[in-house]
């Protein structure tokens, strides 16, 4: 739970489940509730945005390719008040 001053609190939730598939796949799925936000200022250098309302639906995959290579694909679902937000990354690992 959160309490903003001395008016308002809420509360918050973070939930993450994930899963070997096989001996090269693991997967995740979570689901938050109530994000803050880091913004870097020029003026102050950092602020905290809470945003009480917020939810958020993710998923990841790290897929094993070979010993050496492997694959990372992570996906977000941001849905808010004023907006929604959808996000993919990728990339690869390379093991020496």
């Amino acid at each position: 739970r959160y309490r903003s001053g001395t008016s308002s609190s809420y509360g918050s939730w973070y939930v993450s489940l994930g899963r070997t598939l096989g001996s090269r796949v693991y997967v995740s799925g979570e689901y938050n509730s109530s994000l803050s936000v880091l913004r870097l200022t020029q003026s102050s250098g950092v602020t905290i945005e809470n945003r009480p309302q917020t939810r958020r639906f993710g998923g990841s995959a790290v897929i094993n390719l070979n010993r050496t290579l492997g694959l990372l694909v992570n996906a977000d679902y941001t849905i808010d008040g004023t907006y929604r937000e959808t996000r993919v990354l990728a990339g690869l690992t390379y093991r020496f």
